[in-house]
């Protein structure tokens, strides 16, 4: 990332680089990254604070939520620090932190939890605006299997969001979502067809399809905005947990990413 000559960057800002270039060059190595439901610590203590912990979460008692995850993240257990990451992002229980969300994002996103990756390319696509490093983290986290990660990354190669056009890229990532989500193929159809423009927003695609098939259609992304969502398949963001969505499987009591 160029910076201008009278920018000095922070600390915070010099460590998060660091960490983008060293999560995507892991996962260009075939590091191993997971689906949180697919993770167990092998420290039964951590593993025991982050089960007490995310059930105080799930009820929104954030308080003891607080007291168990702090724990369980102390002793690095990934999903405990991105579950603190979010409580810092949005002051669930705590004061709000962007800083200190971004720090336990890192840690979990170091270890390779695949919704605090996505987490960091939310963090910089609205509360610290970098496009491109966003994209970065988005791509990471598509590679990893994370649904909404790859609609976010398709629709941003063909909006140039960040990212340069790239309409075959953006087939690709659509079409690798679209067994998860019906409608990421039906938009994979439409860009297939070599007449149709290019496009700067899924309003402008919206009103394309509304025009040619002489329907409603709504193209909305698997979430109600960009960044975080969360939908009938469990995918779910940063804006789904502010507006109180806890990203939960209401059977499992599972984090969904």
């Amino acid at each position: 990332m160029r910076l201008l000559s009278s920018e000095k960057p922070s600390r915070m800002k010099i460590a998060s680089l660091l960490l983008l270039s060293i999560s995507v060059d892991l996962l260009a190595q075939g590091a191993q990254c997971f689906a949180p439901a697919e993770y167990r610590s092998a420290d039964a203590d951590a593993e025991q604070n982050f089960q007490r912990g995310s059930a105080y979460f799930v009820q929104k008692q954030y308080s003891a939520a607080f007291h168990y995850l702090s724990v369980a993240a102390q002793r690095n257990h990934p999903r405990a620090e991105e579950l603190m990451g979010q409580m810092y992002m949005f002051g669930y229980g705590v004061q709000q932190d962007s800083k200190t969300a971004l720090r336990y994002f890192n840690a979990a996103a170091e270890q390779g939890h695949r919704g605090a990756i996505m987490d960091l390319g939310f963090y910089y696509s609205q509360v610290v605006v970098d496009l491109p490093a966003a994209d970065r983290y988005l791509l990471a986290a598509a590679q990893c299997g994370s649904l909404e990660a790859q609609v976010e990354l398709g629709l941003n190669y063909e909006f140039g969001r960040g990212i340069a056009r790239n309409r075959q890229q953006a087939i690709h990532w659509l079409l690798t979502a679209a067994p998860h989500w019906g409608k990421a193929g039906y938009i994979a159809e439409w860009l297939q067809d070599p007449n149709t423009p290019g496009f700067q927003n899924i309003d402008q695609l919206s009103r394309y399809v509304n025009y040619k098939t002489g329907m409603n259609i709504i193209l909305s992304t698997p979430k109600p905005s960009f960044p975080g969502g969360i939908n009938s398949h469990g995918s779910c963001g940063i804006s789904a947990v502010a507006r109180g969505n806890n990203c939960y499987n209401s059977t499992t009591n599972e984090r969904t990413r």
